[in-house]
């Protein structure tokens, strides 16, 4: 398995994503649990988890489209990098659960649901009684892992016919839960539509390794058709939406694909702490939470309410996020992913040239 060049627009789309779920997890906040006027939900911030998928899908096809990979290498390199922040993170809502229960609105302790966290298994959370793990926005990567998981079997096709396979192989799955309705959490989770998400952005990786060009003009307009589809479209009504993948996936594919597409044709400007948030987007997925519950704790003194004070909170809450987080990337996330690596005996990956991701000729 290879290791991409920086793709800058990835970058850019993945802190792009991170802040659209951060902002609408601390508009939320403001609205409902500080009883905040003056400031809506953002619930399009939700489509940034669809954002997520779709990158997700691409990068995983593109490192993987030069090379044979074996198919556990693969799922155990995905499992290192994502389990062990995922695992910090989830033992450190755990501990608070147990010393400061007060501080949660929804939080219920059972042994086999904690167990089934930390194992990225779906399961039906003691209180809520829906398929959220023990650290809530873990749900999203309960698909991730499966979305790896699927992914390692389809590498034992040819490049050419694995989006084909994949296809077939989500279809199945959602098919199979749109017959059979199944009452258990986890093949709830698992034969959701969503996950086509991952499917769009393999073919977005497809057009991106393959001759596909846009002038500058086309790319701009393509990329503004998305951006105009992802916000304009209805949020989505549930997690496992029936359509969420036609109304969040569909543009969030169709902005990755301009992205990358320019930025194969020249049309890039560098933006280095750009690409240095982009870096630490999933330690800004994993902490912001963390610092939203801060702000809430302490803006009751700040007596700043209505719209004016929704955007401050917003504005101090986002700061925070994007601050610890980085801290989190540095100083946790990194140095845990290499230890339980060099464990593991992993070698480094071999670094894929730069010009393998121009047009084919």
């Amino acid at each position: 398995m290879t290791s991409l060049p920086t793709i800058f627009h990835v970058q850019y789309l993945r802190i792009l994503a991170a802040m659209m779920v951060v902002l609408l997890h601390a508009s939320h906040s403001y609205a409902v649990h500080l009883q905040g006027r003056g400031l809506s939900v953002f619930s399009d911030g939700q489509k940034g988890v669809d954002l997520f998928f779709v990158i997700s899908g691409f990068i995983m096809t593109c490192m993987t489209a030069r090379e044979g990979a074996r198919p556990g290498d693969f799922f155990l390199r995905r499992l290192t990098r994502v389990a062990p922040p995922y695992w910090i993170v989830t033992a450190a809502v755990l501990a608070l659960a147990i010393l400061a229960p007060s501080i949660f609105h929804t939080m219920g302790l059972d042994a086999a649901h904690v167990a089934a966290s930390f194992a990225f298994l779906p399961w039906t959370h003691p209180e809520t009684g829906t398929a959220l793990p023990l650290f809530q926005l873990g749900w999203s990567l309960n698909l991730e892992l499966e979305f790896y998981l699927l992914f390692a079997l389809v590498l034992a096709v040819l490049p050419a016919r694995r989006v084909a396979a994949m296809v077939t192989i989500v279809a199945g799955l959602v098919a199979a839960g749109l017959i059979f309705r199944p009452g258990v959490a986890a093949f709830r989770v698992w034969t959701s539509p969503i996950l086509f998400d991952f499917v769009l952005g393999m073919a977005v990786a497809v057009a991106f390794l393959g001759r596909m060009r846009l002038s500058r003009p086309a790319g701009l307009i393509l990329l503004t058709a998305g951006s105009v589809a992802l916000f304009m479209t209805p949020a989505p009504q549930t997690t496992y939406d029936l359509w969420r993948w036609l109304t969040a996936g569909v543009p969030a594919a169709v902005i990755l694909l301009a992205a990358v597409i320019l930025e194969k044709g020249g049309h890039v400007r560098r933006i280095g702490w750009l690409r240095l948030l982009g870096d630490a987007s999933y330690a800004h997925y994993l902490c912001h939470y963390f610092a939203i519950g801060a702000v809430r704790a302490i803006w009751p003194l700040a007596l700043a309410d209505g719209r004016a004070g929704g955007i401050a909170f917003l504005a101090v809450a986002a700061t925070m996020a994007l601050a610890g987080s980085c801290m989190f990337h540095f100083f946790v996330e990194k140095p845990a992913v290499r230890l339980v690596r060099r464990s593991f005996d992993l070698a480094p990956r071999m670094q894929i040239k730069k010009q393998s991701l121009r047009p084919e000729s």
